[in-house]
């Protein structure tokens, strides 16, 4: 739909890692990376934490019962779609699954689909974990009350609404 409007210019800002084309666009003119915005003084410094909490003994649980269904499900989805997978790379199989399955919801393909929603239960686990939460909302509340300005990155948005309502303003 979008590529139906007469333009005579277009302009789009992308956070793709990879060259992205869409048909009708044209050809890209400019790039202009991270690393080029720090340099020009765009991005201020910054200080960036990853850090690993182990999971809650019920988090852990429910983390290896869904890995031992995942296997399953995993065995079971590559025993039937067996020759859709023949010669396709390691790094390119959930690739092809997602191309046989279609959209989820689409019942295209239950067992792929199945085995997807798992991967992304078992995600979920780690995502929300309890004690990542705390230390998110610990070191928020740390650098709040020393002033300082701070953005915090979840994959979730429910993690960081719980994030926040936790933090004292």
């Amino acid at each position: 739909i979008i590529t139906k409007f007469q333009w005579d210019y277009t302009l789009g800002l992308s956070a793709t890692i990879r060259n992205f084309g869409i048909d009708g666009f044209g050809k890209i003119v400019c790039t202009y990376s991270f690393k080029d915005a720090f340099r020009d003084g765009l991005v201020p410094p910054f200080d960036l934490l990853n850090a690993g909490v182990p999971l809650t003994p019920s988090e852990e649980v429910q983390y290896f019962d869904l890995s031992k269904q995942i296997s399953r499900q995993y065995s079971l989805v590559m025993d039937i779609y067996d020759d859709n997978l023949v010669g396709v790379p390691d790094d390119w199989l959930f690739k092809r699954l997602q191309q046989l399955m279609g959209k989820i919801g689409s019942r295209k393909e239950p067992e792929i689909e199945k085995l997807f929603l798992m991967l992304f239960q078992r995600a979920a686990i780690y995502y929300m974990a309890e004690q990542k939460l705390n230390l998110a909302t610990t070191i928020t509340q740390t650098l709040v009350n020393c002033g300082k300005k701070v953005i915090v990155f979840f994959e979730r948005i429910a993690a960081a609404g719980l994030v926040n309502e936790n933090i004292a303003l």
